[in-house]
């Protein structure tokens, strides 16, 4: 059975002695192996480094690099995490001192609390910069506002009234004139004192009712005293005090009298201060302007001049540089400061995502493969011989049939060498060594190959282990009847005594009728087989019939002494002649022909037939088994094709017939639609890669698949009352015609 080796096939044969399993545990089988692969490891052999990076895990423009079993991201400024998913919190460290961090892209921002402004919120504002308090009060800062601590006889917010200390009627009999934090009574006649309260005999003045206005009348000492009625004042409160006629107040701002109608305060319109409302505020100075705005300050208002990137009437817009979107290739906008970041889908790169990444420039592709970039990776198109993602693996040319009589195969590159043990020979090894074909047997012996070693089968006249050596043919005395033998190269001769002849000096020198008389033999026996005496001379000689020698033709030539059957036959010695029943698996008069067993290309499968003696064996090529090659290992597994690929088994590997829009070994390439600028170029904004597809962004104004027409403005007749529609640019006209 395939898969044992030895004499009774007792040995289950290691196919695990190779070491076929390149980045994994190789578990053996009968007539096979499996490898279970390291972690990060695929492939019938273990060859595949598995690309964790093909699923696109890194996140927001990070560069994945790929690892064994893992992968590692290389994060953008600013983020962090396994898959640079995690936007790194810059306000961790609380850097405002009286604001809230506002946290960005490996920055932040303070919104300062109300009285507060820096970068850091670290100033405060000094409200009291701008002396607000007035009449000498002294200011206080506050945060986000002040106070004023007004002197003696003054009060409000800002210190502007003057207190009236002649409110409270402090002159009983007497005219009140107020002061600083002071008043002074002038006394009526008949009245003295601080308060005028010391008197003599008084007379009612008070009975002609003189006070007018609904004013009480105080009687005094020749005198009397009217307490008005606010606003009237005057000795019979005949005089309305209006102090807020004409309107004292500027800018719009709105008269309020005092309790005592003698002074007024003036409620400002926004924008204006001091007494009157003629002083402009300086809006300026609460730094009401945000984001770095440089405020100016105008009559009643100011105005904020936004730094570039931000708009509104503080400034605190921050303008959106992503409107309209700038990243192409379906890449995420992310705005900044007057400034925009793309984060890019794998695959793309440059500042607005319009760069397909050629992952081919590193040459991934190794042992002379050929690059095909593609979307966020690329595919190998391997050299004959080389398999993998990178063709970093040479492909096993080596199988267990690969080498025969216990060769060692040493992969190469798209075909294997075998290193035959002592004997053997061949491209197989699967030829034992003809130790006659360095023709060791010399004169012209005959050489019997052997196992391992080889014989000489000796013609007449030689010895030795080579038939090196002359043999002494007289040596045993061939000549009879007193001959001499002499001996010349590989013949020797008999110089008969006179009375002889004969090739051994074995025949008397008579006719053939007197020798069939000594030897009472009839003279048609006398040469024996069929031979036939002829008289010589004065003697007889026998010429024997073919197949016999010798001077009476007694001896049979043995036509097999010369050893002329080849390759182990056995020789069959004839009458003058011989045969040779052959070995299996030669043929030819002298079994000299090798009988091809293969001439009828038993093997399958591209199995290579090697022609043995009376046999062949088939050398398959990996991914093949059986004695004929005829089982063809299916290759395909599951995975073996990305993208929905269909594997198809091949001999010895598979291949992958790909879904359109992806190529490579194994579909693992997504091809970039866009790069042969489908869309329009006038009507375009930008070309979308999608899977076997792609989508174009039109301009304002145009549409189409390809966004190669203009919009048609006027289709929906959106001019009324029979007014004309005309296209202008992406928009439309109407005209309503005379007015009547």
């Amino acid at each position: 059975m395939p898969g044992f080796a030895g004499d009774l096939c007792e040995t289950d044969v290691d196919e695990c002695a190779s070491s076929p399993c390149l980045n994994g545990l190789c578990k053996d089988g009968i007539n096979k192996y499996e490898c279970e692969c390291d972690p990060g490891f695929e492939g019938t052999t273990c060859e595949n480094n598995i690309n964790e990076c093909a699923s696109g895990p890194c996140r927001n423009g990070a560069h994945c690099s790929d690892l064994v079993t893992t992968y590692a991201c290389t994060c953008l400024e600013g983020f962090t995490g396994t898959d640079c998913e995690i936007n790194i919190d810059d306000c961790q460290s609380n850097q405002c001192q009286h604001g809230t961090c506002v946290d960005g892209v490996a920055s932040f921002t303070c919104s300062c609390e109300p009285g507060y402004n820096g970068p850091l919120c670290e100033s405060p504002i000094d409200e009291c910069a701008s002396s607000p308090c007035h009449n000498g009060g002294i200011c206080h800062d506050l945060v986000n506002a002040f106070s004023c601590e007004c002197p003696p006889g003054y009060h409000d917010q800002l210190c502007y009234s003057n207190v009236n200390e002649c409110e409270s009627s402090p002159c009983a009999h007497g005219t009140c004139q107020d002061g600083i934090n002071d008043y002074t009574c002038t006394c009526e006649t008949g009245y003295e004192g601080k308060n005028c309260v010391n008197c003599d005999i008084n007379t009612d003045e008070c009975a002609s009712n003189p006070c007018q206005n609904g004013g009480r009348c105080l009687d005094g000492v020749n005198n009397y005293v009217c307490d008005c009625d606010l606003p009237f004042v005057g000795t019979n409160c005949q005089t309305e005090l209006a102090p807020c006629r004409p309107n004292p107040c500027e800018n719009s701002g709105a008269c309020i009298p005092s309790a005592d109608y003698q002074t007024f305060t003036c409620n400002c319109a926004d924008g204006f201060e001091g007494e009157t409302c003629a002083d402009d505020i300086n809006e300026c100075q609460s730094n009401p302007c945000k984001n770095g705005a440089p405020c100016v300050n105008l009559e009643g208002d100011f105005r904020c001049d936004c730094l570039t990137g931000f708009a509104g009437e503080l400034c605190s817009v921050n303008i959106d540089d992503c409107d309209p979107d700038p990243c192409h290739n379906g890449g995420t906008c992310n705005d900044g400061i007057n400034s925009y970041t793309c984060s890019c889908m794998p695959g793309f790169g440059g500042t607005n995502c319009e760069e397909d990444i050629d992952e081919c420039y590193s040459n991934p592709c190794q042992n002379g493969g050929q690059c095909i970039d593609a979307v966020n990776g690329y595919a190998c198109d391997c050299v004959v011989g080389f398999i993998g993602t990178n063709c970093q693996t040479n492909k096993d040319d080596c199988t267990s049939s690969s080498c025969f009589s216990g060769g060692t195969c040493i992969d190469g590159i798209n075909t294997f060498t075998c290193h035959c043990p002592s004997g053997f020979t061949g491209s197989n090894c699967q030829h034992e060594i003809n130790e006659c074909d360095s023709n060791p047997c010399q004169n012209g012996a005959t050489c019997v190959d052997q196992t391992g070693y080889f014989s000489c089968i000796c013609t007449y006249g030689y010895e030795g282990v080579t038939c090196q050596s002359q043999k002494d043919l007289c040596a045993d005395d061939p000549c009879r009847n007193g001959g001499t033998c002499t001996q010349s190269g590989d013949r020797y001769e008999c110089l008969c005594e006179d009375e002889w002849t004969g090739l051994i000096c074995d025949m008397t020198k008579v006719s053939c009728a007197a020798a069939a008389s000594e030897r009472s033999v009839s003279l048609a026996n006398l040469c024996q087989n069929g031979g036939t005496c002829v008289d010589t001379g004065n003697s007889h000689n026998c010429n024997c019939a073919a197949g016999y020698r010798g001077s009476y033709c007694s001896e049979e030539i043995d036509e097999c002494a010369s050893s002329p059957c080849q390759n182990g036959a056995e020789c069959r010695d004839g009458l003058g002649t011989y045969t040779c029943a052959c070995r299996p698996g030669y043929q030819g008069v002298n079994c000299e022909q090798e009988i091809n067993e293969c001439i009828s290309n038993p093997c399958q499968n591209g199995g290579t037939c090697i022609d043995m003696v009376n046999e062949y064996r088939c050398s398959c090529p990996p991914g093949t088994q059986g004695l004929l090659c005829e089982i063809n290992n299916d290759n395909c597994f599951a995975g073996a094709c990305y993208h929905d690929g269909t594997c198809v088994d091949g001999i010895g590997e598979f291949t992958c017939r790909c879904r359109p829009g992806y190529v490579g070994q194994r579909c693992e390439g997504d091809v970039n639609e866009c790069l042969s600028n489908p869309c329009d170029a006038e009507g375009t904004l930008d070309c979308v890669q999608l899977e076997n597809d792609y989508s174009c962004d039109c301009k304002p104004g145009y549409t189409g698949g390809r966004c190669e027409r203009t919009v048609d403005s006027c289709e929906s007749d959106p001019c009324l009352n029979g007014g004309a529609c005309s296209q202008s640019g992406n928009n439309y006209v109407c005209d309503c015609g005379p007015v009547s």
